[in-house]
């Protein structure tokens, strides 16, 4: 594996057998038409029959690295990222420099949240690969997700001049576009269909947007994952709830939602001690308002989100 061309393992992976012919690198034609076909499963979502052949041919070949690459990229797709660090990291420690590794356990890193050691990863790449337009588009979406968003822009600029129609580079400016609240120039859900390995890179930063109270700007990431998959049931609830959040019903309950129970402790203090402090001076009509005004605001945010929820439901969104 260490002798190929890295472009080909770069980004999204996509396996390009056109670079064996290009650099005069020979493989079986069976191995190859295996690897190409399972590049084409996975395309299309198919991960299980895409993991059943890797399996098959791991059988013979228990060390075959090409292999253990593509299941660990299936098991990364299906969200088996404990059993894919296992398969990464078992080669690593055999072959420390192997790139398409390297990368994959880029992604689990940054899974972890571990972006400091994802960083060092892709900043080691670049030394080696400094032209590589996909792993500035990898390195600008890692900066999104903290927000670094200055420099994700000349990232993603310097990508564009190394490869002006690279999709990972389009992926990662609808991204940036979506963070700071704008229009994509491309459309996201478009461009994950074609390449289904960013479609947790979306989920990532869209729960990071929403952390961050950043709601409208999550909406529109899980709403593109949505178009991708409209029988996603779990994208579906996400999209309801933060319809909810947007709504202007629930703008009285923005400290709520964006502080959780940071913000409900903060209120049930600062409500009972002006409720309390103002009897005890004697302002027993303002003591009595303010504790109308909480037990309504308590009662609002029981039967509002739900009740909007329950619409959202019913009417779409």
């Amino acid at each position: 594996m260490e002798t190929r061309d890295f472009l080909q393992f770069s980004g999204n992976f996509h396996y390009d057998h056109r670079l064996y012919d290009r650099k005069g690198l020979s493989m079986s034609s069976d191995k190859y038409d295996r690897l190409d076909q399972i590049s084409n499963l996975i395309a299309i979502k198919r991960f299980d029959e895409a993991m059943r052949i890797c399996e098959t041919e791991l059988s013979y070949q228990p060390d075959d690295t090409d292999f253990l690459y593509h299941k660990a990229r299936c098991l990364i797709l299906k969200d088996n990222w404990a059993e894919a660090e296992i398969i990464t990291q078992s080669v690593l420690n055999q072959s420390p420099e192997s790139a398409p590794f390297l990368l994959l356990q880029f992604s689990i890193f940054k899974q972890n949240k571990q972006f400091r050691e994802a960083e060092e990863i892709l900043l080691s790449l670049l030394k080696n690969y400094p032209e590589d337009a996909d792993l500035y588009a990898e390195y600008a979406i890692l900066l999104i997700q903290n927000f670094h968003l200055d420099k994700a822009r000349k990232l993603i600029q310097e990508g564009f001049r190394l490869d002006p129609e690279n999709s990972e580079i389009m992926i990662a400016n609808c991204l940036l576009s979506m963070t700071e609240g704008k229009t994509p120039e491309h459309s996201l859900s478009k461009l994950i269909s074609e390449h289904p390995d960013h479609q947790n890179t979306c989920i990532l930063l869209g729960n990071h947007l929403i952390e961050e109270g950043k709601y409208s700007q999550a909406f529109s990431i899980f709403q593109s994952l949505f178009l991708v998959n409209p029988d996603d049931t779990e994208t579906k609830d996400i999209l309801i709830r933060l319809k909810v959040k947007k709504s202007p019903f629930s703008w009285i309950l923005y400290p709520l939602n964006r502080f959780k129970n940071i913000g409900i402790i903060f209120f049930w203090a600062f409500f009972i001690g002006a409720t309390y402090g103002l009897k005890k001076l004697g302002y027993t009509t303002a003591s009595g308002i303010i504790s109308m005004i909480w037990i309504v605001y308590c009662i609002y945010s029981w039967i509002v989100p739900s009740a909007l929820r329950f619409w959202y439901q019913k009417r779409g969104f």
